[in-house]
């Protein structure tokens, strides 16, 4: 969704008074305004959509939930394929490291977030490796899809009839909380950390 559309329709649609179906989003939404758009700017000045960045096909929702693994460990099957599409790939990355970080917060085991943020990172750049500086925008990233996803709900809930909204409902629990903590958490993410932990 472009900042366009968010000044020109969404934020005014959101301040309005509307028939409302989740009230708990929209009042979280009113509150944190400031939160959404300081973190429009910061995406929009990373660099993470610049059409130089390394891009291919994106699966563009992975998570342990996604995943069937087998008894011996290995991965039997990927489902919910349905967002994938073409992209930067640190796009993948951000939103898969999100996925992560909240399973371990929700289990009480943040300080695990920078060692699995690690592992992921050298497992990925063995496979695939990305410049070293695209890593950089892992965090970018990582806020980038909750805006996407706290946007496109938002359109949905306004103009579409609540269309899918069961990504609007997760909107005070899950997309502005991480808004919100994901900065600190990923702090280390730094490019001196990137290149001890991939080179």
């Amino acid at each position: 969704e472009s900042r366009e559309m968010y000044e020109r329709e969404l934020k005014p649609g959101l301040e309005r008074q509307h028939a409302c179906v989740y009230p708990e989003s929209c009042e979280a939404l009113r509150a944190n305004i400031g939160l959404l758009e300081s973190q429009m700017a910061s995406v929009d000045t990373s660099g993470v959509n610049a059409s130089g960045r390394k891009r291919g096909w994106l699966y563009n929702d992975f998570n342990a939930g996604n995943v069937l693994v087998g008894a011996d460990g290995k991965t039997t099957a990927i489902l919910d394929i349905d967002q994938s599409g073409v992209g930067p790939f640190v796009w993948d990355l951000g939103n898969t490291l999100a996925s992560f970080a909240t399973q371990l917060k929700k289990q009480k085991r943040e300080v695990e977030i920078e060692p699995m943020t690690r592992a992921l990172l050298r497992a990925y750049h063995a496979e695939f490796p990305l410049p070293l500086e695209e890593y950089a925008l892992c965090l970018a990233a990582t806020q980038r899809w909750d805006l996407m996803r706290i946007l496109r709900g938002l359109r949905r809930h306004l103009y579409e009839n609540d269309r899918l909204g069961e990504l609007f409902k997760k909107v005070p629990d899950r997309l502005l909380p991480r808004l919100q903590w994901a900065p600190e958490q990923f702090a280390f993410l730094t490019e001196s950390w990137i290149r001890n932990t991939l080179v």
